[in-house]
């Protein structure tokens, strides 16, 4: 009975030191995104206290809700996504989960499911046998997740790799509960699903931030062209890209969303503002991107 109990304290013991783990405050946002293959066409950020239930609703409206994933996002306090897009084929994705996890009931958990599987290499991660799904979690304030690139994320994440970005994108990041960055721009991968020319068009990188309130994501975007002729041609078609890209995402009411746009260039920066989303909406938007799913043509 008292080797029972001591048992009992051991285990209570393990859980409080294995879930009370720090997020390290020297890292920076680009230190989170150097963790995430190279090859992807956009990185998100989110606040996880703000946007889990949302998180939720996009991994089971693209049918990839995992139960043992939703457990990690209760512990999780901020996300960084990496996506990379494959034309018809599903993308890639990979995630940096930051929070407090409890690493040991978590390999207690993975090794008793005979669904996961502990691959040993150079950094030991579980593989999920029916799906492409991997997981690794080096420390206890950190859990790597990926459909493919988990090797690649170990490595980056024991060479303490980082991805280059602006000083404004940085703080940008900082002060916003959601962030996409686009570090190519609008490259053939991005622009193929609105079938629009945009040929002639150069933007360089783009950073979109979000604020939430309640149910709506009120979204704010930097777009960087290559110079102030690209930037001219990027404003004349803009109102096409977005019908293109609201009508594709199912979105209603276009033409009042696209009268609430405040759009401004200057020089070879191009400015919305004011872009908002309903939770739905977005959720929808970024289940049909898991999924890989085609948008209808609009010229």
């Amino acid at each position: 009975m008292k080797e029972q109990k001591l048992f009992i304290i051991l285990l209570i013991v393990l859980f409080i030191s294995s879930s009370c783990s720090t997020i390290p405050t020297n890292k920076s946002f680009s230190d989170w995104l150097g963790i995430l293959p190279r090859n992807c066409n956009f990185y998100i950020y989110l606040d996880n206290e703000l946007t889990n239930k949302t998180i939720n609703s996009i991994l089971e409206k693209s049918g990839q809700s995992n139960p043992d994933i939703e457990s990690v996002l209760n512990y999780t306090k901020l996300s960084y996504l990496g996506i990379t897009l494959k034309g018809k084929l599903p993308p890639s994705y990979s995630m940096v989960l930051l929070g407090g996890y409890p690493t040991f009931f978590m390999g207690i958990a993975l090794a008793s499911n005979k669904e996961w599987q502990e691959v040993k290499c150079k950094y030991n991660y579980w593989q999920h046998i029916l799906s492409p799904l991997q997981i690794a979690y080096p420390e206890g304030y950190i859990v790597l997740v990926s459909n493919g690139d988990i090797e690649q994320m170990l490595e980056n994440y024991y060479n303490q790799r980082s991805i280059l970005m602006t000083q404004e994108l940085g703080e940008a990041m900082e002060k916003a509960d959601v962030t996409l960055f686009f570090p190519l721009g609008l490259n053939k991968d991005i622009t193929s699903g609105l079938k629009i020319n945009l040929q002639r068009v150069n933007i360089e990188e783009i950073w979109i931030t979000a604020d939430i309130e309640e149910v709506q994501y009120k979204f704010t975007g930097v777009f960087m062209a290559a110079n102030p002729r690209s930037a001219r041609l990027f404003s004349a078609i803009f109102r096409l890209i977005m019908i293109a890209f609201l009508r594709g995402a199912e979105v209603e009411g276009v033409g009042a969303r696209l009268s609430s746009i405040n759009f401004k260039v200057e020089g070879t920066l191009i400015k919305m503002t004011n872009f908002l989303l309903e939770e739905d909406e977005l959720i929808q938007i970024v289940s049909q991107i898991i999924k890989g799913e085609e948008e209808e043509e609009y010229y």
